[in-house]
């Protein structure tokens, strides 16, 4: 415990860095949000070496290796989003889609976006057997469908796999509705550290809430400005930027990240 609470003291320090926030502002941000939603679509090498050198939290420019492991993560999962909105649209018009219709969307979203499901057949089949459910209350806007998913391999015959899927849940419902934000590790690290250098302060524990998530998610896109009609853009950025600080070994990710898992092992 006293492990944790150093690294936390760390984590607060850094992120209050004065140097490393010395070039932030709105304009700056909205202009990092356009390069990574351009590269996202137009991944050439002249927007990745751009966005690779822009220094919106300051950070050391990834070498050719770390480059190139991010150009293929990015890569891959750019046009897998027109497969899997294709498959999704499908499962959607159905009013009881098919186990092998689910399955698929569960199999090509885990494969694309490294969710680490680990049973997809379990999961399939809990959510084909909740699909309408699920369907409905993604479509009323309750955000409490993302905890549904996430605990429903505690569900069925293999309840040995009672895994937690929440960035799998997140991502599920987004690509149902997309004004339902994305969380994973580098966008919710992101947020963290961007909310968190002025007088936006609370626990990193709170984004595993999903409806606090969203609540700092909507405060991130009030407090700059930036479109609340086009969610896909913010995801593309905290995802994009936050995995460049990741690879680039910034010092607040690799903490943060120790500082979950310990967290999890403590509450177990």
């Amino acid at each position: 415990m006293k492990d944790i609470k150093k690294k936390k003291k760390s984590v607060e320090s850094i992120v209050n860095d004065p140097e490393r926030w010395t070039d932030f502002s709105s304009e700056k941000l909205r202009e990092c949000i356009e390069l990574c939603v351009e590269t996202w679509n137009n991944p050439t090498e002249e927007n990745i070496v751009r966005l690779n050198t822009f220094q919106l939290i300051k950070h050391k420019e990834l070498d050719d290796n770390k480059m190139r492991k991010f150009r293929m993560a990015f890569e891959t999962c750019n046009p897998g989003d027109e497969l899997l909105r294709e498959i999704f649209s499908e499962i959607c018009n159905e009013k009881e889609p098919t186990l092998k219709q689910v399955q698929e969307a569960v199999i090509v979203l885990n494969s694309l976006y490294n969710t680490n499901l680990q049973n997809v057949i379990t999961t399939s089949r809990n959510i084909k057997d909740q699909f309408p459910n699920i369907l409905k209350r993604i479509s009323a806007k309750d955000y409490s469908v993302v905890d549904v998913i996430t605990t429903i391999n505690k569900q069925g015959n293999d309840a040995q796999y009672n895994n937690k899927i929440y960035s799998f849940a997140t991502k599920f419902c987004s690509f149902i509705d997309p004004s339902y934000p994305i969380f994973d590790r580098f966008s919710s690290n992101l947020l963290y550290m961007i909310l968190n250098r002025n007088d936006d302060k609370f626990p990193l524990n709170d984004l595993g809430n999903y409806k606090i998530f969203c609540q700092k998610y909507e405060t991130f896109l009030n407090k700059y400005d930036l479109d609340k009609n086009d969610y896909k853009r913010t995801d593309t950025f905290l995802w994009m930027y936050g995995k460049i600080l990741a690879a680039s070994g910034d010092m607040v990710f690799d903490v943060i990240s120790h500082i979950n898992q310990k967290t999890e092992t403590t509450n177990q």
